[in-house]
């Protein structure tokens, strides 16, 4: 518990705390719950279709900007100590303290504090969570949440978790993971879970129809962008992008890289895994190549690659573990969080304190401009316009 509460406060210090600039189209589609919020038609309104957390802010009033970002700041705490609880459960204290370091140096926990508002905690944390449970009805639950939070990323994102499973190394107690019976068993695994992040999705479309809600440019709409438009988005500042897909975790995913070709984990199973994860991380790049918000996609599709990094963590000797997670919580506070879309935003560009009294009560800075352009103002992001809207 001492580590979780230690990870959360590094967490914050490194990200600071800020919201996405569709705050109040999300805020006033919980508002008009189970009811069409009457607000297409805005170039963002494709955030709509983001049914789970939508529905529950409006079944508990949390419907005032403030208060829904406050409610997915509460999300990404209590998230974390579910998977933390989740991973304790699973590989005992070793790994729940592996993976509640983990998540507070993550992109995940990145993008998640500092673009408050947006589905990545759940549909990020949905993943994660089904590698670490041991149950096929639990896997299909959590994807079915995804489904109905952003389909398009909980695919690619239960994708990977079919992965890692079938790679998981045996448990403590001896228990092999019940993906690694067989093509058989992986086959069905796999298509619990996609196919129930399909029907999640199907259930959002049911409820966008039944509410009425007219979504003039969808997610998959932005594919009309180019891959010339696309290239040159991400060339804005590479550098600072190749950073933010990983950002602490680079130090992590190095050594994997080393204790891989070195043969490291041969005699506890721990190829398979290493391997694994560095393809679930490579094959995501196709999917950062097309799209505008690079870090938040790369972060929520390789989430189940998160687990995969707290094993190798924790199965270091005791001693040295924890100077290890100690290291790199320190290494973690020092260095800035940053998030790319295109150009970069690093931690001391939020101004936090305003924010975090906005949280409070919902109200700006007195010579604030309106909250959207207010929480705009640090973010250097560009939208290109589409050939479908000339």
């Amino acid at each position: 518990m001492a580590w979780w509460f230690l990870s959360v406060a590094v967490a914050l210090v490194h990200n600071g705390l800020w919201s996405t600039p569709n705050l109040e189209t999300f805020a006033g589609a919980a508002a008009a719950f189970p009811a069409s919020p009457g607000s297409a038609g805005s170039p963002g309104d494709y955030v709509l279709a983001t049914v789970s957390t939508i529905s529950v802010a409006g079944l508990l009033g949390w419907t005032e900007p403030h208060e829904f970002a406050r409610a997915h700041l509460l999300l990404v705490v209590a998230g974390s100590g579910a998977i933390t609880w989740l991973a304790w459960r699973r590989g005992g204290l070793a790994l729940a303290r592996a993976v509640s370091v983990v998540l507070a140096a993550s992109p995940l926990v990145t993008v998640s504090l500092q673009w408050l508002g947006q589905p990545d905690p759940l549909t990020g944390g949905c993943a994660l969570a089904a590698v670490l449970v041991r149950r096929r009805w639990a896997v299909a639950a959590l994807a079915l949440v995804a489904g109905l939070t952003h389909p398009e990323q909980a695919v690619l994102a239960f994708a990977g978790v079919v992965a890692v499973r079938w790679a998981w190394p045996p448990d403590p107690d001896g228990t092999e993971p019940c993906t690694r019976s067989g093509a058989r068993r992986v086959a069905v695994d796999a298509a619990a879970a996609l196919g129930s992040v399909v029907v999640g999705a199907v259930l959002g479309r049911v409820w966008i129809a039944a509410a009425g809600v007219t979504i003039s440019r969808s997610r998959v709409e932005y594919l009309e962008v180019g891959l010339p438009a696309f290239a040159e988005h991400h060339l804005t500042e590479p550098v600072a992008l190749a950073w933010s897909l990983l950002g602490p975790l680079w130090i992590l995913v190095a050594v994997l890289v080393v204790g891989v070709l070195a043969g490291w984990w041969r005699a506890d199973g721990g190829r398979r895994p290493a391997w694994t994860a560095l393809g679930v991380l490579v094959a995501a790049l196709p999917a950062v190549f097309i799209t505008l918000d690079e870090t938040r996609v790369f972060a929520v599709v390789t989430a189940s690659t998160l687990a995969v990094l707290g094993w190798f963590l924790s199965r270091v000797p005791t001693r040295s573990a924890r100077g290890l997670a100690a290291g790199l919580l320190v290494f973690t506070a020092i260095v800035p969080g940053v998030f790319s879309t295109g150009a970069s935003t690093w931690r001391g560009e939020l101004d936090s304190v305003p924010f975090a009294a906005f949280l409070l009560d919902g109200r700006l800075p007195e010579d604030a401009p309106p909250l959207g352009l207010w929480l705009l103002g640090p973010v250097d992001i560009t939208i290109p316009d589409l050939p479908s809207a000339d």
